[in-house]
């Protein structure tokens, strides 16, 4: 997520309202352009038919359309920003909190999404469950909807893990295995169901993370590996790793209580 750049960490620095303030500021900004522009299109074309003139009310016409796409993935980047690199989940609700109190449609489904996240985060796992289930993705557009739900679908299977149940217990899940290579989601929550039931595996410890919470995922993952297999040593360097983290993140939480244990040993 860094490579987004240095105007997405400054925006996600800013306050909610800010935030929120500036994409409503930009988005009807640009409309009353598009729909200015559309305006001299129509009429020119009534009034002299299609010229070189109304050629370049085409060209600016796209120019502000894919302004528009390009403010909406801005600010879709810094919202990930929020919660994948500062790793503020709280934050990121309160963001869709207050959308939702402004705007209706897709922020009622970011609401209970973003709830969802900050439940399962802070180990809330009972609490989180309800709102995943809540999300109405068809609320979502074409753009958004595969990839909230692939990241839905991500959280909430991780939730039933850390409750105990097995990720066959979902009906396409042996479909997603047979497609893993293609699918690093799916990769992950299988080598998670394998620490968590106590069995070791090398799997996060041998690619890149793509974000920093991604990171302290697989640190806590990979620490809970190496405590599985006895190897206490490395379990404590992975565990203290992260033990500075979010305290109100489960997996930090976690990360001190095996600290403890190991210092106690």
């Amino acid at each position: 997520m860094n490579k987004c750049g240095v105007l997405v960490c400054r925006l996600a620095n800013l306050s909610v309202k800010k935030i929120f303030r500036l994409y409503q500021l930009f988005r009807y900004l640009v409309g009353i352009i598009i729909g200015v522009i559309i305006f001299l299109y129509v009429r020119t074309t009534i009034s002299t038919g299609y010229s070189s003139y109304t050629l370049v009310l085409t060209i600016i016409l796209w120019f502000f359309v894919g302004v528009t796409i390009g403010n909406r993935r801005l600010f879709s980047n810094v919202l990930d920003y929020i919660l994948l690199e500062n790793v503020d989940f709280e934050k990121y609700n309160s963001y869709h909190a207050y959308a939702s109190n402004k705007i209706s449609g897709k922020n009622s489904f970011m609401m209970d999404f973003s709830s969802g996240i900050k439940e399962f985060l802070k180990g809330n796992f009972d609490e989180a469950l309800p709102y995943f289930e809540k999300c109405n993705v068809n609320q979502l557009s074409f753009l958004d909807k595969k990839r909230v739900l692939r990241v839905k679908n991500f959280f909430e299977k991780l939730l039933f893990l850390h409750q105990g149940r097995k990720l066959e217990d979902f009906p396409k899940i042996k479909q997603e295995k047979q497609s893993m290579k293609n699918n690093e989601y799916t990769i992950f929550l299988f080598e998670v169901e394998k620490v968590l039931n106590g069995k070791t595996t090398n799997y996060f410890g041998e690619k890149n993370s793509p974000s920093h919470l991604i990171l302290i995922m697989k640190l806590y993952y990979q620490a809970l590996s190496f405590f599985n297999a006895n190897d206490k040593s490395a379990a404590k360097e992975k565990f203290q790793q992260i033990a500075n983290e979010n305290p109100e993140l489960f997996y930090v939480r976690e990360a001190k209580k095996y600290l403890e244990e190991l210092d106690n040993e």
